[in-house]
């Protein structure tokens, strides 16, 4: 999963570059939360970095984010998301097919 993420991360670094400027970057982690004492579910960490006015680097949620920076955010993921779910997305494009 991590060879996944990294691809992704990457991929998402080259557009977000282009839709803003290099002031928006993603950090996606694996992780492991723990549901109960016997059960883990994977997950993913979303963080997004943001350049500051003074040029430094902040950590931030999601939830931290402008409007327009989530949006932008959320335009480099589906920017890639047909490299990495193309089976899935031609499944979403039948259902959207009308009906003969």
């Amino acid at each position: 999963m991590e060879g996944a993420l990294a691809d992704v991360q990457e991929r998402t670094a080259r557009y977000l570059e282009m839709l803003s400027g290099g002031s928006l970057g993603l950090l996606l982690q694996p992780t492991k939360l723990t549901k109960s004492s016997k059960v883990s579910v994977e997950a993913i960490d979303k963080i997004a970095v943001v350049r500051l006015s003074n040029g430094t680097l902040e950590n931030r949620s999601l939830r931290q984010l402008s409007g327009g920076e989530r949006r932008r955010l959320v335009s480099s993921l589906i920017h890639v998301s047909p490299y990495f779910f193309p089976q899935w997305l031609a499944q979403k494009e039948e259902d959207l097919d009308p009906v003969p």
